[in-house]
């Protein structure tokens, strides 16, 4: 492994007394993949953002970062194409 590089085991999400929060920007073939591993997983709330991906009421799902709500985050994942990082940052 990397130095640098952390682990997170979803047994270990848990942040005190909180939920961990994530935000997954992009939910094509490998966001939507961590999306549905992490949703099924306790300890965390997951939030993807996919302007291209229907909106399900069953999910956490926004067309866009600025429809999100503000609450804090504990990471962001940015899973789109290299080309499209521009646009999603």
């Amino acid at each position: 492994m990397e130095p640098g590089v952390t682990v997170v085991h979803c047994r270990d999400c848990r942040m005190g007394e909180r939920l961990m929060k994530v935000i997954v920007s992009g939910a094509g073939n490998m966001g939507g993949a961590l999306i549905d591993r992490w949703r099924s997983s306790d300890g965390l709330v997951v939030v993807s953002v996919d302007p291209a991906t229907e909106t399900s009421a069953s999910t956490d799902h926004f067309n866009s970062l600025e429809m999100v709500p503000k609450d804090p985050v504990d990471f962001v994942v940015l899973a789109v194409k290299p080309h499209q990082i521009v646009d999603v940052l």
